[in-house]
């Protein structure tokens, strides 16, 4: 699994094998199950291969004593989990691309949109006279450019809500107005 000889195996001590940065952490750990301080311990480690580059393991340990308690063997049991170590991060890894697409398209869709909104609210409240059926056409594009920016709007909260940052409020809602809106939108 690490590309070691048994020989080789054999003259390395855990230190040989662990990463310099969590090598004080498997000292404590080795440290606690030799000291009977805990019957066994399992952890999520990393480990250094033969050519040099980290994989990725669950490592179980634990003392084998006598019936009178004394240390017999220190036992040890890795399974090898680089390639789920290795999907999980290319997991993150498309999370944060769709997220990042979501904030993207969200403010390229923001920026036009608030220009038209702001056009047509202008024309609906500006232009005195104007004939009845461009009145109402003025107000459906008003309308449905604010549809336009609440689905924006969900598309972002539905990115927080992935990434764990979503605060929800509760707020009380007018049944009536929501379903008006949701019936003057399918005409």
């Amino acid at each position: 699994m690490l590309g070691y000889s048994e020989e080789e195996l054999l003259g390395m001590t855990t230190a040989d094998l662990t990463p310099p940065d969590d090598r004080e952490a498997s000292s404590v750990r080795i440290a606690e199950v030799l000291s009977g301080e805990v019957d066994k311990s399992q952890a999520a480690v990393r480990i250094i291969k033969s050519d040099g580059t980290v994989a990725h393991g669950l490592l179980s340990t634990a003392l084998v004593t006598d019936a009178a308690g004394t240390p017999l063997h220190y036992v040890a049991h890795l399974v090898d989990t680089t390639e789920q170590h290795q999907a999980e991060q290319r997991l993150m890894d498309l999370i944060a691309s769709r997220d990042e697409l979501i904030a993207s398209v969200s403010h390229e869709l923001r920026t036009p949109l608030t220009a038209v909104l702001g056009y047509a609210e202008i024309l609906l409240e500006a232009v005195p006279g104007t004939p009845e059926g461009h009145g109402l056409m003025l107000q459906e594009i008003v309308n449905q450019g604010s549809d336009l920016v609440a689905i924006i709007e969900d598309l972002l909260v539905f990115a927080q809500s992935d990434a764990n940052t979503l605060r929800v409020s509760p707020v009380p809602i007018d049944l009536r107005d929501q379903v008006t809106l949701v019936l003057e939108s399918l005409k």
